[in-house]
């Protein structure tokens, strides 16, 4: 999701062991606030929300699919957001349609 929204691939450059280190371990996570390259993600409240939610290591706090195909959903359609690459958020909100119809 946060790829999909920013178009940065977190944690890019790191060794799977750097990764399993930090993300899994450390529990590490992207900035909400500015990405990699310290540009302002711009992301409105809901959606840094729902990145956190989908970052929890409990899996009963993640949002489902259909919970993000709403938010993408809403995203899409209030065309307001900087940060929406065309292109790469809608393979996004595809692919979790996809995931939702399983």
């Amino acid at each position: 999701m946060y790829e999909v929204i920013t178009g940065v691939t977190p944690f890019k450059g790191m060794s799977r062991e750097e990764f399993l280190s930090c993300v899994i371990r450390d529990g590490q996570r992207p900035g909400l606030d500015y990405d990699d390259y310290g540009r302002d993600t711009k992301m409105r409240p809901s959606v840094k929300e729902a990145l956190g939610r989908c970052w929890n290591a409990d899996y009963k706090v993640r949002p489902t699919a259909a919970e993000l195909v709403t938010l993408f959903s809403d995203l899409e359609s209030s065309k307001k957001e900087d940060y929406v690459k065309k292109g790469i958020f809608q393979r996004g909100l595809n692919l979790l349609k996809k995931t939702d119809s399983i």
